[in-house]
C-alpha cells in the first residue's frame, strides 16, 4: 500500500484529485452518521431512520444517469467545483437551521445526492486522463481501498465529534472539509474532452447510457453463471443496508449504548475487520481455498456473530459484554468481506471483458433500487417486532443462503465457485 502511493506522490494532479476524494468520503460518511444519529435521538423511529436511505437513493435513481452522461461529454473540473461547493454551502445551511426544521433533514440529503451524483462519475471519468495507462489498475485500487477506509474514519470522526463538541460543530466541520475539497479540484489542470468522431448532445448520450444498460440487462438474465452471483451479491448488499439503518436500535436495544457512540464500538471494529479479512482472505484464496467453500463458511460465521448479539449478549455484565462483542464486530467484518469478495471475483471471471462495465453498472443501479422496500420492511419489523426478531431473521437468511451452496450451489450454477 505504501508503495503505491509512494508511486503517485511526483503526480501532482493525481494527489489533488486523491485528496479531493478523501475529503468527500470522509465528509459523506460523517453526514450519514451524523444525520442518522440525529433523526434516531428525535423521533427512536428507525423507519424514520430508514427514509434517509431512501432520500439518498432517489436522486441515485433519478438523476445518477444524466450525471454519468454529463461527465461524459461535460467539463469536468468545474463539475467537481460546482458540487463541492454546493455540498459545502448546503451542510453549513443546515447546521443553523437543522433544529427548527426536522423535516427539512430529508431533503439536505436529497440535494446532497443530488450533488453526488455528479461528483462521483466526474471524479472516474477524470482519473484516467491524470495517470498513465498502465498505472491506472493501481489508482483505481487506492480510490477503492480510501472508499473503504473513509467509511471506518468518517463514522468514528462523527461518532467522536458528537461526544466531544456536539452535532452543530461536527456538520461545520464537515462542511470544512467538503470546501478543501472544492479548493483541491479548482487547481486541478482544465482539459479538453476528445472525442473519437464528434461532440455528442445530451439526448444521444442519454441514450447511449441506457441502450447500454438494457445491453447489460439482457445479458445478466440470460446467463445463468453470472445471474446467480450477481444476485448474491445484490443480496448481500442490500442485508449491509439494512443492518447500516438499524445500528441506533441496535446500540440501544442490545448494546445499551448510545447511538452517538456506535461510530466507535459498532462501525470501526466492522470495517477493521474488513481490512483484516481482505489480508487474510488473499492468502487463503492464494494457498487454493475454494471461494465456495469461502463463502459457505463466512455466511454461517455471519449467522453465528448476529445470534450471539441476541442470545449471549444481552445477559452479559459490561465488562463481558464489550469485549464480546467487539470481537463479534470484527468477526463480522472478516466475514462480509468473505462472501463478497470472492463473489465479486467470480463474477468478474465469469463476465466477459467487454460486458464487465455493463455489469457492474447494472449491479450498483439495480442494488440501489431493490434496497429500497427491503430497508422499509426491515424498518417496520423492527418497530413492531424489535430488532431482536431482525437480526435473527437474517441470521436465519444467512444459514440458508449456506445451506443452498452447499446442497444445491455445484449443480445450480454451470460452473462451480472454484
Amino acid at each position: 500500500m505504501n508503495l503505491m502511493i509512494r508511486k503517485f506522490l511526483d503526480n501532482k494532479n493525481f494527489m489533488k484529485l486523491w485528496v479531493s476524494q478523501i475529503l468527500s468520503q470522509v465528509t459523506i460518511n460523517m453526514m450519514n452518521f451524523s444525520l442518522l444519529v440525529y433523526l434516531f435521538s428525535k423521533t427512536g423511529s428507525s423507519i424514520a431512520v430508514s427514509f434517509l436511505w431512501i432520500s439518498y437513493a432517489i436522486p441515485a435513481l433519478f438523476v445518477g444517469p444524466f450525471g454519468a452522461t454529463l461527465a461524459d461529454f461535460g467539463n469536468r473540473r468545474k463539475i467537481l467545483m460546482v458540487t463541492n461547493i454546493s455540498q459545502s454551502i448546503i451542510i453549513l445551511t443546515y447546521s443553523l437551521i437543522y433544529g427548527n426544521y426536522f423535516f427539512l433533514t430529508y431533503v439536505v440529503v436529497m440535494l446532497y445526492s443530488f450533488f453526488n451524483q455528479f461528483y462521483v462519475p466526474a471524479e472516474a471519468a477524470m482519473l484516467p486522463t491524470l495517470v498513465k495507462r498502465k498505472s491506472l489498475p493501481e489508482a483505481n485500487s487506492l480510490f477503492f481501498v480510501t472508499q473503504q477506509a473513509a467509511i471506518i474514519l468518517g463514522f468514528g470522526i462523527a461518532s467522536t465529534l458528537h461526544e466531544l463538541v456536539g452535532i452543530r460543530l461536527t456538520f461545520w466541520i464537515a462542511s470544512a472539509l467538503i470546501f478543501l475539497a472544492f479548493i483541491s479540484v479548482n487547481s486541478l489542470p482544465k482539459l479538453k474532452i476528445l472525442y473519437p468522431k464528434r461532440k455528442r448532445n445530451f439526448e444521444e448520450s442519454a441514450s447511449d447510457f441506457f441502450g447500454r444498460i438494457l445491453e447489460g440487462y439482457k445479458f445478466i438474465k440470460n446467463n445463468k453463471e453470472v445471474l446467480t452471483p450477481f444476485l448474491f451479491l445484490m443480496s448481500i448488499q442490500i442485508g449491509i443496508s439494512i443492518l447500516v439503518i438499524i445500528v441506533p436500535a441496535l446500540s440501544r436495544d442490545i448494546l445499551s449504548i448510545k447511538a452517538s457512540s456506535s461510530g466507535i464500538l459498532v462501525i470501526a471494529p466492522a470495517g477493521l475487520g474488513a481490512v483484516i479479512g481482505s489480508f487474510i482472505l488473499r492468502k487463503l484464496l492464494n494457498s487454493g481455498w475454494r471461494k465456495k467453500k469461502t463463502i459457505e463458511t463466512s455466511l454461517t460465521l455471519i449467522a453465528v456473530d448476529l445470534i450471539n448479539l441476541v442470545l449471549i449478549v444481552p445477559i452479559l455484565s459490561y465488562g463481558p459484554k464489550f469485549v464480546l462483542t467487539e470481537i463479534g464486530f470484527v468477526l463480522a467484518g472478516i466475514a462480509a468481506v468473505g462472501v463478497i469478495i470472492p463473489t465479486q471475483t467470480y463474477l468478474q471471471e465469469v463476465t466477459p471483458g467487454g460486458m464487465r462495465g455493463r455489469v457492474f453498472g447494472n449491479f450498483w443501479f439495480l442494488t440501489t433500487a431493490a434496497t429500497i422496500i427491503p430497508v422499509l420492511f426491515s424498518a417496520t419489523l423492527t418497530e413492531i417486532l424489535g430488532v431482536r426478531f431482525l437480526l435473527i431473521f437474517l441470521a436465519l437468511s444467512a444459514l440458508f443462503a449456506s445451506f443452498l451452496s452447499r446442497k444445491f450451489g455445484q449443480n445450480y450454477i454451470e460452473k462451480s465457485f472454484v
